[in-house]
């Protein structure tokens, strides 16, 4: 499993933990929840993670566009052995045109391989980048909604009328502790997960990046390659229009 793809299973377990009993339908657990995420300690907390998993997201996208380079390069090479392969049999060199022929067969395999890596990085990135704006969307709530219980709270002291919402001290208490305690769990995960990828050989010291892979080596088949060499041999020794 890929460094992204643990990180998105993480995320999700941490996005869970906290959206989940929002959006269901116990409004119950929905408004203990928001009381949590009203409670300074813990909010703080998810908005560091935020910053965190923001970097991770960018990370992903700045590697995904490392993927397509590699891929796109790749398809020049193709063009280039193609073009080379014509050329060396018509200058009657067969051994090496043989020779490109069966790279450039390696080649078109390298890019479907290249290229499946690419689709899976790019739908959990997407993956990705939802969740992080979950848990962003979520501290802003969760900031928007103390600052107006803030805002009633300053209006009561001089209103009277204006009932103060009073919590369940030891509920509320309890709560924050398992839930705390479920992300300091996940916390803990993720700083595991990136020290061990920081241990690996990285291109800069604080990139946290997956690494390239690594170009394939795929067996020729060296009877396509004959099937392919007699067909551009057959197409190149027909006179073209220019000479007809």
């Amino acid at each position: 499993m890929s460094f992204f793809k643990k990180l998105t299973t993480l995320v999700q377990s941490q996005i869970n933990d906290i959206i989940s009993p929002m959006s269901s339908d116990d409004d119950n657990k929905g408004d203990v929840v928001r009381r949590i995420l009203g409670r300074h300690e813990v909010r703080q907390g998810l908005e560091g993670d935020a910053v965190t998993l923001r970097k991770r997201v960018n990370e992903a996208v700045e590697f995904e566009g490392k993927l397509q380079a590699q891929v796109d390069k790749l398809y020049q090479e193709i063009a280039n052995l193609d073009a080379e392969a014509d050329a060396l049999l018509q200058a009657g060199n067969e051994d090496t045109a043989r020779q490109k022929l069966g790279r450039l067969q390696q080649t078109q395999r390298e890019i479907t391989s290249l290229e499946n890596d690419l689709y899976e990085h790019r739908t959990i990135t997407q993956q990705l980048m939802g969740q992080v704006a979950q848990l962003e969307a979520v501290v802003e709530q969760a900031k928007r909604e103390q600052a107006e219980k803030a805002a009633q709270q300053t209006a009561a002291k001089t209103n009277a009328s204006i009932p103060v919402e009073v919590e369940n001290d030891d509920e509320t208490e309890t709560l924050v502790g398992g839930i705390a305690a479920k992300l300091d769990e996940t916390r803990q995960k993720l700083g595991e997960l990136i020290a061990n990828r920081a241990g690996q050989p990285l291109s800069k010291p604080d990139e946290l990046v997956d690494e390239l892979p690594p170009p394939s080596v795929h067996p020729v088949d060296r009877k396509k390659v004959d099937e392919d060499m007699a067909k551009r041999i057959s197409r190149l020794a027909k006179p073209s229009n220019d000479e007809s």
